[in-house]
Parts: C-alpha cells; sequence; structure tokens
C-alpha cells in the first residue's frame, strides 16, 4: 500500500538513500523508506532537501550521515499493510512540496 508521511530527513550512504518518515502533524518517526527513485529524481530530491534543510526532530538519534528537513516536506511511502512499523518500505516518487497535503 502507498501511505503519505512527512519526511524528516533522509539518510545516504556510499550507493543507496533512505528517506527518514514520521507522522504528518506530529513529525513522530515511523521508519525508513529504501529511495529506489533514478538518477535524475534522486538529484532532485537531494536538491530540494538542501533547499529545506533543518534540524533534527527533538527526539531522534543523533544520524551523522543524515540531511535533516524542515516540517512540511510529504513523502508518499510505498510499504506493507497492516505494520505498526515501516516494512519493506520505499520512496518510489517524488517528494511533495512543502506545506502540501
Amino acid at each position: 500500500m502507498e501511505s503519505e508521511f512527512e519526511l524528516l530527513g533522509v539518510e545516504r550512504g556510499e550507493a543507496s538513500a533512505f528517506a527518514l518518515v514520521g507522522e504528518p502533524g506530529t513529525r513522530k518517526y515511523v521508519g525508513s523508506a529504501f529511495v529506489s527513485v533514478n538518477r535524475e529524481m534522486r538529484e532532485r530530491l537531494c536538491k530540494r532537501v538542501q533547499e529545506h534543510a533543518g534540524e533534527a526532530p527533538k527526539d531522534m538519534k543523533k544520524r551523522p550521515a543524515t540531511q535533516w528537513v524542515k516540517p512540511g516536506m510529504k513523502a508518499c511511502v510505498k510499504h506493507l499493510r497492516g505494520e505498526d512499523d515501516l516494512r519493506h518500505a520505499s520512496l518510489p516518487k517524488a517528494l511533495g512540496r512543502p506545506g502540501a497535503t
């Protein structure tokens, strides 16, 4: 299924990236989603994340490879149905505009 979450930040590794997402409004961390978009979309994502850089949510542990974003950026995440935490989650689409629902 697909659900809309608030993007908290993007954690980048050598060959992969993960979107850290939270509940809309509260920004409570619910899990991470593998960024599974093509190179062009990944570059656009990185640019948008840099343009909207912000602080880590108060309840998040330090994650040195993470670029945090300001509240308001939405992410559509594909994941398994019926789980409390995100499982087998991926970010297959572009991000929504900050403040958009």
